[in-house]
């Protein structure tokens, strides 16, 4: 990451519905963030992750079949604790407790 601009590093948005991806993709896009891309099937997004090393990762909570915490804990499992990246988390939830949940 270093020597490269901030809005020059790959963005990756994991949201089950794609309306969603693709607003996301348009903000950013907009801002100047060439590098964006998105996923909307949850349980390919590890692989996206392995592959494309994001510099940020913006995942939704909120999933069917595979939630965001299931996203984090295959993508923790498969990459090396150096090779992690920051990570934005949005959530619909008002449940206090889902909003605390600890990502292992």
């Amino acid at each position: 990451m270093s020597g490269q601009s901030t809005q020059d590093q790959q963005i990756l948005i994991v949201d089950d519905e794609p309306a969603a991806v693709a607003s996301l993709t348009r903000i950013l896009r907009h801002a100047g963030y060439a590098q964006v891309s998105g996923c909307s099937v949850p349980r390919e997004a590890p692989d996206i992750v392995i592959e494309t090393r994001p510099a940020l990762l913006i995942l939704d909570l909120g999933m069917p079949g595979m939630d965001g915490f299931a996203v984090m804990r295959a993508v923790h499992e498969r990459l090396p604790e150096a090779a992690r990246r920051a990570v934005l988390v949005l959530s619909a939830h008002a449940e206090r407790a889902t909003r605390l949940h600890e990502l292992q």
